[in-house]
């Protein structure tokens, strides 16, 4: 059986918030009152850089000031394109699930974007990482659960019950023919919650540190830990 309408628009955001071609793409995807955060709790309640939620104006920024300190690789031959492992959606619920992975190169001026070289600067090797990570994400839903239906309750004469049930039977009708009717370019992502790994974050960063000295103070995200580990 073809997939729904619904199911297709649901996959496709989550597709495009993965690979988005452009900052103005991800981000044109979004509800205007979209929020985004990170879990993992303890992780989070350790790192306050990783606990602002931000609106679409602090994720843009984030994206902006983030960029500039790395890229995600895109050599085919190396065999390290991002990747999208899977995608799960939940048409009910209005949510989805993105498995996927970035293959993280630190900028720098002796640095090729799409090339991985090796670079001994404060004992840190410069090589790519592989940052696996989840993404949750809840769209935009004109008919949240729990409105517009009555429950079936006793009590009552017979005439008031069916009374009751054909009003029911009336209101459901009409919510299904509000749903065939919705546009589905309307849904947008309303939530987007970044679940990283922290070790390879933390190499990231640790590189970065050691060819650009410290970060931005208005950076955010997984660059800004260091010092998980000893790293090969």
């Amino acid at each position: 059986m073809a997939p729904s309408a619904l199911y297709q628009r649901l996959h496709s955001l989550a597709l495009s918030h993965a690979l988005p071609s452009t900052l103005d793409e991800i981000l044109s995807i979004r509800s205007p009152t979209a929020v985004h955060s990170r879990g993992h709790a303890h992780l989070v309640s350790l790192h306050p850089l990783l606990g602002e939620k931000m609106d679409n104006a602090a994720f843009k920024n984030h994206l902006l000031t983030t960029g500039p300190y790395l890229s995600a690789l895109s050599s085919k031959e190396e065999g390290r394109t991002t990747r999208v492992h899977s995608i799960t959606i939940d048409e009910w619920e209005r949510r989805g699930t993105v498995h996927m992975s970035y293959f993280l190169l630190p900028k720098g001026p002796d640095l090729d974007q799409d090339k991985e070289e090796d670079r001994h600067d404060a004992m840190v090797r410069v090589t790519v990482t592989e940052q696996d990570l989840i993404w949750t994400l809840k769209f935009t839903d004109p008919h949240p659960q729990g409105t517009g239906t009555i429950g079936k309750g006793g009590g009552g004469g017979g005439e008031e019950k069916v009374g009751q049930e054909q009003e029911e039977v009336q209101e459901e009708d009409e919510d299904e023919e509000d749903e065939e009717e919705e546009d589905l370019d309307q849904i947008k992502i309303q939530e987007s919650v970044e679940f990283i790994d922290p070790i390879a974050s933390s190499r990231v960063g640790d590189m970065i540190r050691s060819i650009h000295g410290e970060l931005n103070k208005d950076v955010r995200g997984g660059i800004t830990l260091g010092g998980y580990g000893t790293y090969p």
